[in-house]
């Protein structure tokens, strides 16, 4: 892969293996766990982005999944690192980006949805393929789980007994992906979003996506006393006076914490 910083609070993961549609080996899978920890680990590192090379003929690519090819070498080890690496991206208190475009499909699709959110190109090409590949509709990684929280039961359904490759606009219709941007612009556009959240009061981000994807999974009042308690939670302290402070001076707020 390649880690990089590339502005004030935001990291970019970009798998790169082009060569093989930037397919997950188990050397590859080491290095995501190791950027995903430091990720966590860095007070200054507020939301993170994930991308793939495109293809040595200049294709775009995002990710096909895990390389197939070392799957004779592979122990039951490599699922388990899968699913704690994307359970901890998807249960981590700083956003998640996935940025997509060309091929994302097997553990591409299945860590594109651990994500928080994902922008496709309009040259997107999502899937899932474990049906039609593997003769399996349950992905390793999360897949059956997430695909229908996603898009909804019957979608889903759709997508893996079909083998169904939706571009960039299907997916946001679907409700895959939350913003389409053109060919060759993903990247740009995770960014852009990346710089609003990064803006933000860390620590107000936080409580925020605790409460979020709690509360979603949670019956109805129990989510309402729920987000009570948060707020509680977020209101008082010196960013709290802080952000109403600057709401009045008409000024940005300068976050500590």
């Amino acid at each position: 892969i390649k880690f990089e910083k590339p502005e004030p609070h935001i990291a970019l993961i970009t798998m790169n293996r082009p060569q093989a549609l930037n397919s997950i080996t188990d050397a590859m899978m080491d290095e995501l766990r190791a950027a995903v920890d430091e990720i966590q680990a860095d007070d200054n590192i507020h939301v993170y982005i994930f991308t793939g090379s495109p293809r040595p003929d200049g294709r775009p690519c995002f990710c096909a999944g895990a390389d197939l090819k070392e799957r004779d070498k592979r122990t039951y080890v490599f699922g388990l690192k899968a699913n704690d690496l994307l359970n901890t991206i998807e249960d981590m208190l700083k956003p998640s980006i996935a940025a997509i475009d060309g091929t994302c499909t097997g553990g591409g699709i299945e860590l594109a949805m651990s994500c928080d959110l994902r922008v496709c190109a309009e040259t997107a090409e999502v899937s899932d393929l474990h049906l039609r590949n593997l003769g399996a509709g349950l992905g390793g990684w999360g897949a059956s789980t997430r695909l229908p929280r996603l898009v909804g039961l019957q979608r889903a359904k759709q997508m893996i007994l079909t083998a169904r490759v939706l571009n960039g606009t299907e997916a946001e219709r679907y409700g895959f992906a939350v913003e389409v941007t053109p060919p060759g612009k993903v990247v740009d556009g995770a960014m852009e979003m990346a710089r609003k959240i990064a803006r933000m009061r860390p620590h107000g981000v936080k409580m925020t996506l605790a409460h979020l994807d709690r509360a979603f999974n949670m019956e109805f009042y129990e989510g309402l006393r729920y987000a009570t308690n948060v707020r509680t939670l977020l209101g008082p302290g010196p960013d709290a006076r802080e952000g109403y402070k600057a709401f009045v001076e008409g000024r940005k707020p300068d976050w500590k914490g």
